[in-house]
C-alpha cells in the first residue's frame, strides 16, 4: 500500500520547509514511474492538496508537495474554507505574500529531493491555481521533464510568454 509522511527540505539560501512525501506501494515501491513535485492551490497544505498527492502515488508515481507558505506560515493550510471566510482571506493574504524566486528555490528543492531518491527517472511537475502559476514560472526557469499547469493565473503572463518553449526530451 502507498504510505504518506512529512519530510524536511533545503532550499538554496537555506530555508528549511516542510513536504508532504507520497510513495507508491506494490510494484512501484522500489520502482516508481517517475517523480512528481505537486505544488498546492492557493489554499496550501489542505485536504485537498493531500489527496492530489495520495491519488498519484497510488498511480504509481513518486510524489512530494512543498509547502510553499513556509516562509510565511508553517504548515499552513486551509479547509473548508466556504464556511470560514477567515481561512479564505488568510489564504489570499499568504498567496499574495509570495515571493516567486523563493517559490522557485522551494520547487527546485523538492525536485532535487526526488532526484536524489534513485530509480525515479525523469521527474515532472503539476499544480493547481496559483501553483498552475508556479508550475508555469517552474517550466521556463528550472529542469523538469514535464509540466501540467491546471488554471494557472494571469501572474508572469509576459515573461512566459517569451521565455516558454516546448520542449520534449
Amino acid at each position: 500500500t502507498l504510505t504518506l509522511s512529512t519530510l524536511t527540505l533545503q532550499a538554496e539560501d537555506g530555508h528549511r520547509l516542510s513536504g508532504l512525501l507520497g510513495r507508491p506501494g506494490g510494484a512501484q515501491a522500489d520502482a516508481p514511474l517517475g517523480g512528481l513535485v505537486i505544488t498546492h492551490d492557493a489554499f496550501g497544505m489542505s485536504r485537498y492538496a493531500r489527496s492530489v498527492c495520495e491519488r498519484w502515488a497510488g498511480a504509481g508515481f513518486l510524489t512530494l508537495v512543498p509547502a510553499l507558505y513556509d516562509r510565511q506560515q508553517a504548515g499552513a493550510g486551509f479547509d473548508d474554507v466556504e464556511q470560514h471566510p477567515e481561512r479564505m482571506a488568510a489564504a489570499r493574504s499568504l498567496r499574495g505574500g509570495l515571493a516567486w524566486d523563493s517559490v522557485l528555490q522551494d520547487v527546485a528543492a523538492a525536485c532535487n529531493w526526488l532526484r536524489q531518491q534513485g530509480k525515479v527517472g525523469k521527474v515532472g511537475i503539476l499544480g493547481f491555481c496559483v501553483g498552475g502559476s508556479v508550475v508555469w514560472l517552474s517550466a521556463a526557469r528550472l529542469a523538469f521533464d514535464a509540466a501540467v499547469a491546471y488554471y494557472r493565473s494571469e501572474e508572469h503572463t509576459s515573461e512566459l510568454q517569451s521565455r516558454l518553449h516546448l520542449v520534449c526530451r
